[in-house]
């Protein structure tokens, strides 16, 4: 039975994380106010809506189960079953990368039998003379440098693996933390054609270091079993808009272009907000943005400028394309490749097939991940097409009716090691400042480690769970 939540509470952030707690909350019998700083809800898991043209999103954000049972059927219901796309078994997650001058469609880990035959022989041997002398497989690894040598060879790291986290990291690798080896997965690399690797993946030691060489070859019991969903019609944004009108509709006041300005202490917390002047009495606040926001309203002395590095900056690049797609049945692709400033690319006609147009087009999003956020000569659309190009994804000669790129308000992460002991120092600090009774962190950088959906999600649940507010 779950129990009742009395008086106000505050949840700051409207994420889907946020609003998790928000619906939870509410379910609970409190009065919950929403405050986000954006003037739509939902972060990162919004979309751009250029009418006739549709829906584009922030990049790649394909929903998927968590393996948490009430969890999952929370985030099935917040569409009626029949608005999903569901994808399961080999078609749960089908990616790619444009690595060493080469778009891979049927792996998104490095294909190393693609190397010329001296280099690929030197990175076998490597390969296997390490495996002996590290059994962690770099489980226990400082920094990404360490892990990719730990777990593939000093030789493949050099060859592979550095390049490609110290392009997505910003950083030398061996002040980056692990996270930069997930921006872009390397935990696996392919290194043996179909029969090989199949028989390899039966030894546990190997079968955590190499990939088979096609993802669509993947046997039934290697796969996931979650599903993955995603709106029937175009835009992920729709299942935040559907979750905030049902909240207001419960009587959730979730109020937009709002932030904190203040936060006082009192019998419990007094909040001020910005540019309205309001005030809310609390008796806890659920803060569900960034931790970085929290520090100058708790009074705690945390420069970020001193303690942490930079973030870059996202730009957006949506097109039309005439023709069908170039990268098949791909859901997204990375671009592994220096000097290129394209992170990923989001390829919609694979996971949400849309009525053909005439002539026949289909929708890509390119990230770009850039040091300023002043565009180039000619403009972004420009350099994300010549990218594309470069990659065949959008052959020579074909101009898109339709580009439009997006600058956003959120920086690309910088995963270094300054940043993640940054984060803990913040985040010890706030909890000094305040303690779990008062203000509880939620989303993404609430726990080290913390940083995907599915993390940030289970996360808020378990600390839901605790208090008996889920099931």
């Amino acid at each position: 039975m779950t129990p009742v939540v009395h008086g106000t509470q505050v949840v700051a952030g409207g994420g889907l994380a946020g609003l998790l707690i928000a619906d939870r909350l509410r379910a609970a019998g409190a009065d919950v106010v929403v405050i986000e700083s954006e003037a739509t809800c939902g972060g990162l898991l919004r979309s751009f809506d250029y009418g006739a043209e549709g829906r584009f999103d922030y990049g790649t954000h394909i929903l998927s189960e968590t393996g948490v049972p009430g969890l999952d059927a929370w985030l099935r219901a917040l569409l009626p079953e029949n608005d999903w796309h569901f994808l399961t078994g080999v078609r749960r997650d089908l990616a790619g990368v444009y690595w060493n001058g080469h778009l891979q469609k049927h792996s998104l880990y490095p294909d190393l039998t693609t190397l010329p035959r001296d280099e690929y022989g030197l990175c076998l041997a490597d390969f296997f003379a390490h495996l002996d002398a590290d059994a962690s497989a770099g489980d226990d690894a400082r920094d990404a440098r360490s892990y990719l040598e730990q777990r593939f060879g000093p030789r493949i790291a050099e060859r592979v693996g550095v390049p490609m986290v110290e392009r997505f990291g910003g950083a030398p690798a061996d002040a980056l933390s692990l996270l930069a080896t997930k921006l872009c997965p390397l935990n696996r690399v392919a290194l043996f054609g179909r029969t090989t690797a199949q028989e390899l993946a039966h030894t546990p030691r190997l079968s955590k270091r190499i990939a088979y060489v096609d993802q669509r070859e993947i046997p039934l019991s290697a796969r996931s079993p979650l599903a993955a969903f995603y709106p029937r019609v175009r835009g992920i944004g729709r299942t935040i808009e559907a979750l905030v009108a049902r909240l207001r509709s419960e009587g959730v006041r979730v109020l937009t272009g709002a932030r904190i300005a203040r936060i006082e202490r009192t019998a419990g917390l007094r909040v001020r907000l910005a540019p309205t002047g309001d005030v809310v009495d609390t008796g806890h606040l659920w803060w569900a943005a960034s931790p970085l926001g929290l520090a100058p309203l708790l009074d705690v002395p945390f420069d970020a400028r001193t303690h942490m590095d930079a973030p870059r900056s996202t730009v957006l690049c949506h097109f039309r394309v005439p023709g069908p797609p170039v990268l098949d049945d791909v859901f997204y692709a990375y671009c592994a490749d220096a000097p290129m400033r394209t992170y990923r690319i989001t390829n919609y006609a694979a996971f949400c097939p849309e009525p053909a147009r005439e002539p026949r087009e289909h929708a890509l999003t390119v990230e770009l991940v850039v040091e300023h956020p002043s565009p180039p000569e000619g403009g972004w659309e420009a350099l994300a097409l010549r990218e594309l190009r470069t990659m065949g994804i959008v052959p020579e000669g074909v101009t898109p009716p339709f580009a439009r790129s997006e600058t956003l308000a959120y920086g690309f992460p910088r995963p270094t090691l300054r940043n993640e002991r940054g984060m803990d120092v913040l985040r010890d600090a706030i909890c000094a400042s305040f303690g779990a009774s008062a203000v509880s962190l939620h989303g993404l950088g609430a726990r080290a480690g913390t940083f995907f959906l599915v993390d940030v999600l289970r996360e808020a649940w378990t600390a839901l769970a605790a208090r008996g507010l889920c099931q």
